[in-house]
Parts: structure tokens; C-alpha cells; sequence
């Protein structure tokens, strides 16, 4: 489970006297490849992919991503507009804490909004009741903390002890599972496909109750699924036996694994 970069000799021919620094050169045939495998994947197990912002966010190439995703995710209100004015799909929103103030406005143009604990949509819950009254149509999601560390980098794990990224999944109650259309986890950092079935199973036991209230299951961002070596097939049979035997709908959010191999950053 050895985390990885991309080819860092994939511009070793490129010329960098031709552009003003500093500048990102991107190389947008190398993106349309990614693209490619990510919405080959989506094809075949039947998941929506979404661009994570909050690791890619060049919107000058949006109309390359739209061809092939599903949309974005968005990690606050900021990235939810760029994604509403930028990029075409849907919009999943999850942040730590919301601010009651802005609220309105990520309802108003989010398809999920995921919160962090289920404390967060009981305080929210008269606001969110609110919103849907007026007509705006959009899923509550809670993030959980699977309490199974994958990551290689611990200030980068949101399972190590004391992490307040997600709700302890063995605390998780019917009450809690009520207000819910769906359940998000991240645990992964340019990482393979076994990670996230080490995850998957250290949940599943405890959240297979609740599986038919639910509509999704979000699996997060940090799936190196472009890289060469990635285990595609493996994980394009996992995610279509979790949708079949769940009958929930699988997302997934990739953002590094879009760019991966296909920019730099020229300086001096």
C-alpha cells in the first residue's frame, strides 16, 4: 500500500522558456486519458465520479471534465459556487462545520450537502426543513469516521485517535440514520484499491442494518485509480457487487487522479 506520485518525467522535453513564469502548463490530451479511465470505470460498475475541487480546481479545463464525470465535490461554499458557475453536474458539499449564514446558499445549489456529525443536522434541522419547504431538492449526508486507519501519512489520516473528521461509525443510531439519504467516508491518500476494501470491511458489519434507508454511499477522494499500476478491474467488480447487494448508489471523488502525471509548475 505504498503511496505514489505520477511520472515526474512526463515534461522532460517540454521547453520551459516557452511560457511567462510562474505558470502551471498543463497538458490537456494527458487529462482527456485520465478522464478516459475514470469514466471507463464509471461505465462499467455503475458508480457517479466526481471531480474533487479541493485537489483540482482549474475550471479553464472544466469543459474537458464535463464530458466525462459527473460533476464535483465541493469542500465549502466557495468551491460549491465555482462549481455551480464553472462546471456542469452535480454538486456534493461537505465541510466540518457550516456557518447558519450559508447555508441557504449550498442548498440552494448543492445535490448533497453532507455534514459532519449528527449533532450538525439536528442544529440545522428547522433551516434544512425550511429549505425543502420552499422547494429547494437536495440529499442529507453524514460523513463517518470508519476508526480504521489505511493512510501512510498521520496527519493526513482522519482515522487516527482524536480525529473529529467524521462521526464514529460505532456510535451511529437508528435516530441518526433517520434524517440520512446517504453516508460519506474518506480514509484515502494517493493510495490502490485494497485500502478501500480494508475500509469497506471494517464498516460493513456495522452499518448493513441501516443499507436499505439509505440512497448512496459516498467513498470519498484519494484513489490513485490512473495511476498505471492501480487495480481498475478489481475495483470496477467491487463497486458493482456493494450497488447490487446494497442497492445503493456508489460515488466516488477522485482530484489528483484527474491531474495526475499532466502538469507543472514553471518558476524561477
Amino acid at each position: 500500500m505504498k503511496t505514489q506520485a505520477g511520472d515526474p518525467g512526463a515534461f522532460a522535453h517540454f521547453d520551459l522558456n516557452r511560457v511567462d513564469t510562474p505558470a502551471f502548463v498543463i497538458d490537456a490530451a494527458k487529462i482527456r486519458t485520465n478522464l478516459q479511465v475514470l469514466s471507463e470505470v464509471k461505465q462499467h460498475s455503475g458508480a457517479k465520479v466526481l471531480c474533487a475541487l479541493k485537489a483540482f480546481s482549474m475550471w479553464e479545463v472544466a469543459p474537458i471534465i464535463e464530458e466525462y464525470l459527473d460533476g464535483v465535490s465541493a469542500s465549502g461554499l466557495w468551491e460549491a459556487r465555482l462549481g455551480f458557475d464553472k462546471y456542469e453536474g452535480e454538486i456534493s458539499t461537505y465541510s466540518p462545520a457550516y456557518k447558519a449564514k450559508e447555508l441557504p446558499e449550498i442548498a440552494a445549489i448543492s445535490d448533497h450537502v453532507i455534514f459532519n456529525t449528527p449533532d450538525q443536522i439536528a442544529r440545522h434541522s428547522a433551516a434544512i426543513r425550511g429549505f425543502r419547504d420552499a422547494g429547494e431538492i437536495f440529499d442529507i449526508g453524514l460523513r463517518i469516521n470508519p476508526l480504521h486507519s489505511v493512510g501512510e501519512v498521520p496527519k493526513y489520516d482522519p482515522c487516527q485517535p482524536h480525529s473529529r473528521l467524521g462521526f464514529p461509525v460505532d456510535q451511529l443510531t437508528d435516530a441518526d440514520i433517520d434524517a440520512l439519504d446517504g453516508l460519506h467516508f474518506h480514509t484515502l491518500c494517493e493510495q490502490s484499491f485494497e485500502p478501500l476494501l480494508e475500509t469497506w470491511d471494517a464498516i460493513i458489519p456495522i452499518i448493513e442494518p441501516w443499507l436499505p434507508d439509505l440512497k448512496w454511499l459516498n467513498f470519498g477522494g484519494g484513489h490513485h485509480i490512473t495511476r498505471a499500476d492501480y487495480e481498475r478491474d478489481e475495483l470496477i467488480e467491487f463497486i458493482a457487487a456493494v450497488q447490487d447487494e446494497t442497492g445503493c448508489e456508489v460515488y466516488l471523488e477522485p482530484g489528483e487522479a484527474i491531474a495526475l502525471g499532466a502538469g507543472i509548475l514553471v518558476g524561477e
